[in-house]
């Protein structure tokens, strides 16, 4: 198989695992769907902001994948998650209530997720997703500003 594509294979199935790739697309559609949901009175630039931090992430990932040989997706959901906790704090007032719901259940879950492969993994894992979280903080600063 050619490198590149054995690559991109190995670091988007986790190396071929159902059980962690199960695990962390559902976190990465927990950490997107709130944002899929009814459109506030946001400004434009608000509303696609999270879209430049998922593709940013996931760019980095891409490019962690083939510079260290990490493998998984974990980065993504984790920014999306920093991202999306103050994109929350600093719009909770304009949310609906279900969205603001989605919000806080994720936040639930995702930390949950965090807590489970720090009892799993060497705690390096963790590191890297509370590294990613705050990727995720500064991504906001950067596409959303203040």
């Amino acid at each position: 198989m050619n490198p590149l594509f054995q690559t991109l294979v190995t670091g988007a199935t986790y190396a071929g695992s159902f059980h962690h790739s199960s695990i962390n697309y559902t976190l990465l559609l927990i950490a997107i769907l709130p944002h899929l949901m009814g459109r506030e009175q946001l400004a434009k630039k608000n509303q696609s902001s999270w879209l430049w931090t998922l593709l940013s992430s996931t760019l980095i990932q891409i490019s962690l994948w083939f510079l260290v040989n990490a493998i998984g997706i974990s980065l993504i959901w984790n920014a999306l998650a920093g991202f999306n906790l103050l994109f929350f704090t600093r719009n909770n007032y304009l949310l609906a209530y279900l969205k603001r719901l989605f919000f806080l259940s994720g936040f639930t879950i995702i930390f949950m997720a965090i807590v489970y492969y720090l009892i799993i993994f060497p705690v390096i894992t963790t590191i890297a997703h509370v590294i990613a979280i705050l990727l995720g903080v500064g991504l906001y600063f950067l596409y959303r500003g203040r």
